[in-house]
């Protein structure tokens, strides 16, 4: 956590990251996570949701992302990206989408990325 023009902002890393998608889909993920608390930001336009996630460490062998994920604009932010978090839900600029609880945790960042794939392929059967 760092501070910008006496903003927080999350540095994502080795620990925590952020996964950004549109919000219509966005909202189909949130409640397929397990965890009742997560942490997701909504840009001011609330067209962009951002999960704020934590990263397991690396496995061995190669990581296949799901080729639909970007095409649907679902991006894992890189290490060192920068997040800026809301500091109310009052004013204008981005806002909180579903606000963290003390003690809530965060979803790891394949969770969200699989429930996604997941509302991904459920919409494309619907086609």
């Amino acid at each position: 956590m760092q501070f910008a023009a006496c903003r927080p902002v999350l540095v994502c890393g080795a620990e925590f990251g952020a996964i950004d998608m549109p919000s219509v889909l966005g909202g189909h993920v949130l409640p397929l996570l397990s965890f009742s608390s997560v942490p997701v930001i909504a840009d001011s336009r609330r067209t962009r949701w951002t999960f704020l996630v934590g990263i397991a460490p690396p496995q061995p062998g190669p990581v296949r992302a799901d080729p639909n994920l970007a095409e649907y604009g679902v991006v894992q932010r890189a290490r060192g990206q920068r997040v800026l978090l809301p500091v109310s839900n009052s004013g204008t600029g981005s806002q909180w989408a579903n606000e963290p609880a003390p003690g809530g945790g965060t979803p790891q960042a394949s969770s969200v990325l699989a429930s996604a794939a997941r509302v991904i392929a459920s919409m494309a059967a619907l086609r």
